[in-house]
Order: C-alpha cells, then structure tokens, then sequence
C-alpha cells in the first residue's frame, strides 16, 4: 500500500504479510491504514460513514491518495483512489478509469460493500441495525422448508398450517387471519351486546305478558269479533228493510199521482162531446162513420176504465204490504265488545313480542356463536403461525450454530405478552453481543469474518483495530490476512509474520 497526505501519514508504503502488526501511541496514524482501504474502495471509513475526510489535519495538500495492490483470483491488481482540489479520480492498473468503471470492479470483486466491510472490518457486522445484520448473514444460510418446520409440529398444527400454505406464503397467510380475527373480534363485541339487548327486552316482556295465554287470547277475540260480525249483519238487515220499506211508500205515492193523473183524463173524455163532422173537410159524417167513431170511443172509455181498475188494484197491493212490511229493529251497538277485542288485542301483541323476541334472541345467540367460532379459527390459525415461526427459528439457529463454533445467534425475542417477536442478536456464551467486553467482541467479530468468508467464498484481509485488548495467542490461523492496529507505548512500528496455510476460495 502506498499512501500520499492521507490523514497523518504524509507518504508511506507498507509491505503486508499473512500477520501484519501496526503498533504505536495514540495518534500515530494505526487506524489510518484501515480507512485507507475502505477509501479507497468505496470512499467511506471503517463505520461506512462517507462524510469521512481523508485530508490532512495538521497541514493543507493538494493532492490526496490511496493505492493498493492485491491479488484476485491469483491476478495482481493495482487499485487507486486519488482526490485533488477536492474531484476524486480512479486508476486501475495506473490506467485513469472513469468512476462507474472503478465501482463495477471493486463491486465485482467484493460483491457488495457490506459483505467487505463485514470481513474487513470485524465491528461493523454488529454496528449495523439488527433488521440488517439478520437479512445479511440469512442470505447464506438455507431457510427450512415448509415441510421441514412442519414436521417438527404437532399433528393439530400441521393439519391446520399445511394446506393453507400451499395457497398462500406465510406472511399472507397471518395478515388474511389477523385480520379476520379483528373483524370477528369486532363482530363478536357487537354479537354479544345484541344478544345482552335482547336479554333484557325479553325480560322486559316476560313481565308484561307474564299470565297471558296467547291460544286462549286469540279464541277469546274470535268469539268477540263473532258477535261484532252478528251485530253488522243484524245493522245491514235493518238498514236494508228501511230501504225496503221506502222504497214500497215511494212507490205507492207514485203510482197514485200516475193513476189520478189518468182518472182525470179518463173523466174528461167521458164527458166529451164527440165531433161527427170530417176533420179534413169540416162536412159531417154519413152515419156509418158516425157510428164508427162513437164505437171506438166507448171502446176506449172501457180500456181507459179497466187499466184504471188494475191500477187502483196494484195501488191497493203495493199499500198493503208496505202497512205490513215488518222492519227487524236495530241491534244494540256493542261498543264494549269492541273495546274489550283491543285490550285482548294488545294483550296478544304483548304475548306474541315475547315470542318474537325470544326467536330474535336465540337467533342473535347462534349469530354470536358462529363469529365465536370463526374468531377463535383465525386465532388458532395465528396460533399455529407464531408456532410455526418459532420452529423455523429454532431449526435457523440450528443451522447457524453449525456455522459458528462458539457464538450463537437469537432470531426470536419473547416478549411480555409470550409472543416471539423476529429479532437478531450475536451472543457469545450466553451473553449480547453489545455487553461483551472488547476483547470479546474482537473475538466475536474475528469468527463472524471468517464465517463470511466461508459461507460467501470470498478469502479477505481482516483489520483489527485496538487490538491490543488481545495477544496474538487470542488469533486463531485465519483464511486471509489480518492486520492489526495495537496501542503501544512505542514509536510507529510495523512487523509482519507468515502462516503456512490451505488457500480457500478467492484471496
């Protein structure tokens, strides 16, 4: 590595071995050597900070500058990152690349800035926020299948879960059911307020109708409106009679005025002279046609009179039997029969609430039952997904723990409600990551590198910086190199050491 004003160290170029040894006071520019490479590939400091300055503090420079060579795949590689009045350049190979060019080959080589970090730097893995670390380290590590997790379950909860996840994943699966069960849960809030409601109307109408017997009710107003139906038809036989009647006195006074109207009629003719004489030619009438005429006339006088007879007759007729037409008398009106038809009435609407509403009720009650049921299916279902997920988990960390020798990594968190909430956490002997000491989660953060390097196949340097909280006996062999930065009460210095190693994947 050849470094130019960077941070404190003006121009240097350090030689690393398998074990490279940074040692110094506080100050001394240890800590620079780190943030040089993780500058020069992605232009950020060991945290992936990118406000991080790479300018000298203590003197100004118009130039500042990162090379590196590695070795890729067994092809070396001079990589530099170069930032003058404050425009960045890129070289690869000494050749000036554009920055596009320069991030494809770093991203190419690295896969991504996180899983280079996470090697490289073994404190960032753990600095990231724990949805990262976890979606990070899962991706190289299998999920269980659904048929895996399952067969670690009871029977009840695999004939539940098992067909519905083979219609929807289970993300879905537990909205579709946690919102169902708020709907039902609601549902049956109201259910239950309907079925206490109608409790007590129908309590209410146990007290009112309390006696009543609605079949003896019901006959008691038959027979009442048997009696004001005999009433009507008596009315209607008076009214009818006395139409009768008027109408025989009506017609007997017409008849009368008709046959006096005819008498006198009858009475002049009758005393009518007869004319003889022509009423053509005035000249009076041969005795033949005198004798003619005084027949018809007579004969007449004789239809006048007998027509007068039958009238007189039917006259007579019609008088009598209106003088003895019998007119039925009217039926005493039976008001309190009809008074009492709406008090049995009420009685019976009172006795027929009580059973309408005791239908309603035992209606509302099932109603509840049913969005009980559905509810608590939902909930079982829910249920049986907590269960399903803490298995899954189970079966992850198992699979995790056969990655990690000596740390353990929790993806389930119980909370105070007993449910298992999705979580990370890197612990080491039972204890958090963050409650370690140094020390510890140097150590941690060593075997978290090399589980990445394993899992990924990708061998890189590591940088340890304070490692002077662990001596070199604290470092196991490692895939790649390690770097270290340790504080000493000594000047700048550098040592280096070689292991005799098996190469794994790309270094």
């Amino acid at each position: 590595m050849t470094l130019e004003n960077f941070k404190d160290h003006q121009y240097a170029e350090f030689d690393f071995g398998d074990m490279t040894t940074f040692s110094g006071q506080n100050g001394a520019g240890k800590t620079s050597i780190g943030e040089a490479v993780t500058w020069l590939f992605y232009g950020i400091d060991l945290s992936a900070s990118s406000k991080f300055d790479p300018t000298p503090t203590t003197r100004e420079a118009e130039i500042v500058s990162a090379e590196l060579l590695l070795s890729a795949d067994g092809q070396d590689l001079l990589l530099k990152r170069e930032l003058a009045k404050m425009k960045a350049k890129y070289y690869i190979n000494e050749v000036p690349e554009s920055a596009t060019k320069f991030k494809d080959l770093v991203e190419e080589i690295f896969k991504s800035k996180e899983l280079f970090l996470s090697i490289f730097n073994p404190t960032f893995f753990c600095s990231q926020k724990w949805e990262d670390q976890r979606k990070q380290l899962l991706q190289y590590v299998t999920e269980p299948t659904n048929a895996e997790v399952l067969a670690t379950m009871t029977k009840v909860d695999q004939t539940v879960l098992e067909p519905l996840l083979k219609k929807h994943s289970l993300d879905d699966l537990e909205k579709i059911h946690r919102d169902t069960y708020n709907k039902k849960d609601k549902e049956l809030i109201a259910s239950q307020a309907r079925v206490k409601t109608l409790q007590e109307q129908l309590d209410e109408a146990e007290k009112k109708s309390a006696g009543l017997n609605l079949e003896e009710i019901i006959q008691e107003i038959k027979k009442k409106r048997a009696v004001i139906q005999n009433y009507q038809t008596l009315m209607d036989e008076h009214t009818r009679a006395i139409k009768q009647k008027d109408f025989l006195l009506h017609d007997y006074d017409t008849r009368t005025e008709r046959f006096k109207a005819d008498l006198e009629v009858y009475n002049k003719l009758k005393l009518e002279q007869i004319d003889t004489t022509c009423n053509h030619c005035g000249n009076p009438l041969n005795d033949e046609q005198r004798l003619e005429l005084i027949g018809k006339h007579e004969q007449d006088l004789i239809d006048r009179k007998n027509r007068l007879l039958e009238q007189k007759a039917k006259n007579l007729a019609i008088k009598e039997q209106h003088d003895t037409f019998v007119v039925p008398p009217a039926p005493q009106n039976p008001a309190e029969v009809s008074e009492e038809i709406n008090r049995l009435i009420e009685q019976q609407s009172l006795a027929e609430s009580k059973f309408k509403l005791f239908d309603q009720w035992e209606k509302a009650k099932a109603d509840a039952e049913t969005v009980r049921k559905e509810r608590n299916i939902s909930l079982g279902i829910t249920d049986s997904i907590k269960i399903f997920r803490a298995k899954r988990a189970e079966l992850m960390a198992a699979k995790l723990k056969e990655v990690f020798s000596t740390l353990d990594i929790r993806l389930t968190t119980m909370q105070k409600n007993g449910e298992e909430k999705i979580d990370f956490v890197v612990e080491r002997g039972g204890v958090a990551y963050r409650d370690l000491s140094k020390a510890e989660q140097i150590r941690a953060g060593l075997e978290i590198s090399e589980v990445f390097m394993r899992q990924a196949d990708l061998v890189l340097p590591v940088f340890v910086d304070n490692s002077e909280s662990i001596d070199d006996r604290g470092f196991t062999q490692p895939l790649g190199q390690l770097i270290l930065a340790r504080v000493a009460n000594t000047p700048f210095e550098i040592t280096a050491k070689s292991f005799e190693r098996v190469s794994e994947g790309n270094e």
